[in-house]
């Protein structure tokens, strides 16, 4: 009852106590955002000890030139030495290459030069802005697939065997059969085993050109105004591998029409697109728009360009070339009729306005992401998540948009949901003062642990680009009845101290495997303490344990786990959140190994809470912040949390738990 005081028997456990986290903390389980890492628009995998014996166990990343650490076309000699002139050069280098155990403590390691992990000859077609490299695996050919965008070098007719036609931005591949490089640019006789043998669209690759040429196919010399071609500037591709072995690329398109738009195409082997299926996935946001439609009529479906066969799935109606920003209508109308509009014909406020409407004038769609999960019928739904706006807004979050179809299709385009917020990945938030910026990311998912490698802004809602640093957030997928899928939502952004990946310490959380009581409390808000969300937005603030009195929480589990941490997340809500925990009790199926064999429950007396993440003067608590304790192995049968009403930071009535993480196996 409340007041009771609570009887704590057994021994007392040793831990680390999280209050006071620059006093240290165990970094086998722990992380914080630091933001010591420079970088930007990085690409992100995970290599497995199976998929690679010598090289794997770590994540890699692939920075981009324009993250502030790049060559600027500078190039390398014989001897591996940087060459201040090119004409003792031997090859230029890019793409700085780390990698890490954990997602959080990184180390060069590109194979190529001085740390950078691409290699590219003195006469390849791009010498500079080597942007936002992803990469990926593939099974069939064992190697490793760079996709990048890169300015091409001028080519006014007097380069030998040099076919394209812009110097703007355009799409290429590097390859390599370490995930470290060095990463060579694609060509027939790296690909295909001989420099003569033709990718299954005909053509032969070689360093002088790019990997993608949509002049080759398309009749670029009739586009004018706005509607311009897709090499005009080719940036952030995004590699995606279907449920079925099916291979899809992403990539944005600058100076259509609509501003910055994504589009996406199937892939007939890794460096060969099926241009019969390019397609607009999400269109600028000018227009306040919401889905993409294809003008043009199925009926009339021709070949998209000569020598093409007709591709159903992807009619083409020569009216409206499926490859032209002008055959594609940007609604502000949802599927079932509601228009996206601030105010309705009466005067009244739409409750579902959401303001997909980029920075500026130019609409900015960037950063895209393709990702699957199963919705309530089982059907897969693939995720598309892009920026709202460019970098240089505060406000560069990540959203998603959905469909049935991994490019959209008639009837399921990719849609942004009505509620802005609603859609919101990971982004800023009115008690966020301590980080900004944080778009164009990575998802990765390893282990069924689903995770967020985010950017930030080294001065937080600054207003000069001066680089980027990098972040990390565990990412998680709830229910909403306004949905019949899954949604992803990150618990982030946050400089407090976090779990770090499970593939790294071998203990993930497993609350949602208990069954939860409480002596007091609202019973309908029970799940929310091991639900995995971490409430690090307003939005969602509604979804956190709440009770009114002091209270025991007891997590029960149905066979002993081996645990090494707890994380009690506080409330989002300073008025809200504990000051301390009273105590934590662990009931053991058996004696820990430097205990007497009768010791079958220990116990922690009164959990800090760092005074860092929160201001009293100010009524402020950092979100997503939470009392952690870590120690030596034990086997946990139940544990039981003690918080009172009497130790609230704040003046609310009411206690409440964003969420609780057993770090256990």
């Amino acid at each position: 009852s409340c007041g009771e005081k609570k009887i704590y028997g057994g021994f007392e456990l040793g831990h680390f106590d999280g209050s006071d986290y620059e006093s240290g903390y165990d970094t086998s389980l722990l992380y914080r955002n630091t933001s010591e890492l420079l970088g930007g628009d990085s690409g992100v995998i995970w290599v497995s000890k199976e998929e690679n014996e010598e090289f794997g166990g770590y994540f890699y990343q692939y920075m981009s030139g324009a993250g502030g650490v790049g060559n600027t076309g500078i190039p390398t000699g014989e001897d591996g030495r940087i060459h201040e002139s090119a004409r003792d050069g031997k090859f230029y280098s890019f793409c700085a290459v780390t990698r890490s155990k954990d997602l959080n403590d990184w180390q060069l390691c590109g194979a190529a030069d001085n740390g950078f992990g691409v290699k590219v000859s003195m006469d390849a077609w791009m010498t500079s802005a080597f942007w936002a490299p992803e990469c990926i695996y593939d099974k069939t050919t064992n190697k490793y697939y760079l996709y990048f965008g890169a300015k091409a070098r001028v080519n006014d007719g007097g380069i030998e065997g040099a076919e394209y036609v812009s110097n703007g931005w355009y799409g290429g591949v590097a390859v390599s059969e370490s995930p470290a490089g060095p990463f060579v640019l694609a060509t027939s006789e790296n690909i295909y085993g001989d420099a003569t043998a033709e990718n299954p669209n005909g053509e032969i690759l070689d360093e002088k050109n790019p990997t993608f040429m949509f002049e080759k196919y398309f009749d670029l010399a009739s586009m004018t105004g706005n509607d311009t071609p897709h090499y005009n500037y080719y940036a952030d591709p995004t590699p995606f591998r279907d449920e079925n072995g099916d291979l899809y690329l992403y990539f944005n398109k600058q100076g259509g029409q609509n501003g910055f738009e994504v589009w996406g195409m199937k892939m007939k082997d890794p460096v060969t697109p099926d241009y019969t299926t390019l397609s607009l996935c999400i269109g600028g946001g000018t227009l306040n728009c919401v889905r993409a439609l294809y003008k043009g009529d199925p009926s009339k479906n021709a070949p998209i360009y000569d020598g093409a066969e007709v591709n159903e799935e992807y009619p083409n109606d020569p009216a409206y070339p499926r490859w032209k920003s002008s055959s594609w209508n940007l609604t502000n109308v949802w599927a079932d009729g509601t228009v996206n509009v601030e105010k309705f014909e009466d005067g009244t406020a739409n409750p579902d306005f959401n303001g997909h409407v980029g920075i500026g004038s130019r609409g900015v769609r960037e950063g895209a992401q393709v990702f699957t999960n199963k919705d309530k019928d089982g059907k897969t739904v693939y995720y598309m998540s892009t920026t709202l706006t460019g970098v240089q807004s505060a406000d560069y979050n990540i959203h998603w948009a959905t469909s049935h179809s991994p490019l959209g299709a008639a009837g399921d385009e990719f849609t942004f949901p009505k509620n802005r917020f609603f859609g919101m990945i990971l982004g800023v938030d009115g008690a966020n003062d301590f980080m900004s910026n944080l778009g164009h990311v990575q998802f990765l998912n390893v282990d069924n642990e689903w995770w967020i490698a985010h950017w930030e802004w080294p001065e937080p809602f600054g207003t000069r680009d001066i680089g980027r640093l990098y972040g990390l957030a565990k990412m998680v997928w709830i229910e909403d009845d306004r949905v019949n899928f899954p949604v992803p939502i990150a618990n982030g952004p946050t400089l407090s101290l976090q779990a770090l990946p499970s593939v790294y310490t071998g203990y993930t959380n497993v609350a949602g495997e208990a069954t939860i009581t409480v002596t007091n409390g609202d019973k309908s808000t029970i799940k929310y303490l091991n639900d995995g969300l971490v409430v690090t937005t307003n939005y969602y603030q509604s979804r956190e344990f709440k009770s009114d009195k002091s209270t025991t929480i007891t997590l029960t589990f149905d066979a002993p786990k081996r645990v090494r941490g707890i994380l009690i997340h506080n409330s989002y809500n300073y008025d809200y959140a504990f000051s301390e925990i009273d105590g934590i009790r662990f009931r053991l199926s058996e004696a820990p190994d430097y205990m007497d064999a009768s010791a079958k429950n220990c116990y922690i007396r009164k959990l800090g809470f760092d005074k860092a993440y929160y201001n009293a003067d100010q009524a402020w608590i950092q979100p997503g912040a939470a009392a952690v304790a870590t120690f030596d192995e034990l086997k946990v049968e139940a544990i039981e949390i003690d918080l009172s009403i009497n130790k609230l930071l704040g003046s609310g009535k009411q206690i409440r738990i964003s969420d609780i993480e057993i770090l256990g196996a």
